[in-house]
């Protein structure tokens, strides 16, 4: 067992807040520590506890109630019990000879192992992570501060991916203090900060920078906005390239809507000096861009290793989810992307469930004018699905609460949220 150096500042908050009673501290830093995902606490038999999954648990553990009331969607918890009904499929199935890609990327033949109980494990803890942000969707200071929270640990991670450039450049520690699980520095001299690698990075990044413009327009969020789209343009992953066209595209009816409003020669001023910055970054930035893009196209015309890897094992995971439509176990298989997996690992069905449920959530937030807050969820589904096969992190299910927070039918009171109109507010309230 190893304590880590994050460790010991977790043990320390921990006093603090005990000592001081503030127990929804806990809350907040397992939020502001979502997007650590490749940091530890403390290392144990060749596993790793993130900063948000201890502060969290600490957080659930004084605040266990013997009534704990269920707030998630039925959908939802739906998608949950086809998956723990589905750890039971491997040893059904595996008498037909199937082969799957393993957690360890290799092909083997299909079969029970560990991986099935860890990652319902996961998913579970996922949903009481969720199940519990839903509790205080209705107490605005509480939601508001976990909102706060978040931003603030964007900004965090955007300062260690900073700090790690340095590191490269002047020889300084960076992983025994940030990178301290159990993976070790696998990306050599790629920009990864406090995550397992670049494309987790990136997947992080691309929608935090959405949820900081859209919960704080202030000078400190937009800096650390354009900072962040310099660290992602850095980390030279393609799926920082995906993500932030994705936002480009969303962006444009936006962008119409605000053309053909008036405004003050004050925002038109400020939006002239952040499209001066931008271009300033973009002709700085040129020789990277052009790299990045090049990289990419590769990847998609399996020119390059990445690319016919990711190509050969999303077919081999998706040919067996439509053999087997209901899949062969939550769990088992692990592609280089979100969809193969899970289509892989809970067939169509299950496919199916989580879907409707995702749809539902989409539809409830255009319904009610806010689509756009549901964005920041979305645009990590979306990511998830094509490149990035963890969808375990924290700051994923805080994000689905994030827009939940807005859609009415879940919402009795919306008046403490940010960036709501008063003519909403009364609108809300005539509904309700």
């Amino acid at each position: 067992m190893e304590i880590t150096f994050l460790g010991y500042i977790a043990v320390l908050l921990t006093i603090v807040y005990l000592v001081l009673r503030k127990r929804d501290m806990f809350l907040y830093t397992a939020v502001f520590f979502s997007g650590f995902s490749g940091a530890s606490v403390l290392n144990i038999a060749g596993g790793s506890i993130q900063p948000s999954f201890f502060f969290f648990m600490m957080f659930f553990l004084l605040t266990l109630r013997g009534n704990m009331t269920v707030r998630l969607d039925g959908r939802l918890i739906l998608f949950f019990v086809y998956c723990l009904i589905s750890i039971v499929f491997p040893p059904i199935f595996a008498r037909t000879g199937v082969q799957i890609i393993d957690q360890e990327g290799d092909l083997v033949p299909l079969h029970f192992s560990a991986s099935n109980v860890i990652h319902i494990a996961y998913l579970l803890f996922d949903l009481v992570f969720l199940n519990t942000l839903l509790r205080y969707k209705n107490d605005g200071k509480i939601a508001a501060g976990a909102f706060a929270a978040y931003r603030y640990g964007f900004y965090a991670v955007v300062s260690v991916c900073i700090y790690q450039m340095l590191a490269f450049r002047f020889n300084l520690p960076f992983d025994r203090i940030f990178r301290t699980g159990v993976h070790g520095n696998i990306q050599g001299t790629r920009l990864y900060g406090p995550c397992d690698e670049a494309s987790m990075l990136c997947y992080y990044l691309v929608p935090s920078i959405l949820f900081c413009l859209q919960t704080k327009r202030s000078l400190p969020s937009v800096c650390f906005a354009f900072l962040g789209i310099l660290v992602g343009v850095l980390s030279e992953s393609s799926t920082f390239l995906v993500g932030m066209a994705l936002l480009i595209v969303l962006a444009i009816p936006a962008c119409v809507r605000f053309l053909s409003a008036p405004h003050s020669v004050k925002v038109w001023r400020a939006i002239a000096i952040g499209l001066l910055c931008l271009l300033f970054v973009l002709v700085l930035m040129a020789g990277r861009l052009s790299r990045l893009v090049e990289l990419f196209l590769e990847k998609l015309a399996r020119q390059n290793v990445s690319g016919e890897e990711r190509s050969s094992t999303m077919l081999t995971l998706i040919g067996v989810g439509l053999r087997f439509p209901l899949g062969v176990g939550f769990g088992s298989a692990r592609s280089a992307d979100l969809f193969s997996s899970w289509l892989c690992n809970v067939g169509i069905v299950g496919m199916a469930i989580f879907l409707v449920y995702v749809i539902h959530y989409a539809r409830s937030a255009y319904k009610n004018g806010y689509f756009s807050r549901a964005l920041p969820f979305l645009v990590t589904l979306v990511l998830m699905f094509i490149s990035v096969p963890e969808p375990y992190n924290l700051f994923v299910w805080f994000l689905l609460f994030y827009g939940s927070c807005y859609i009415e039918s879940f919402s009795m009171q919306t008046n403490w949220l940010p960036e709501i109109s008063t003519k909403r507010q009364c609108l809300v309230k005539r509904t309700l």
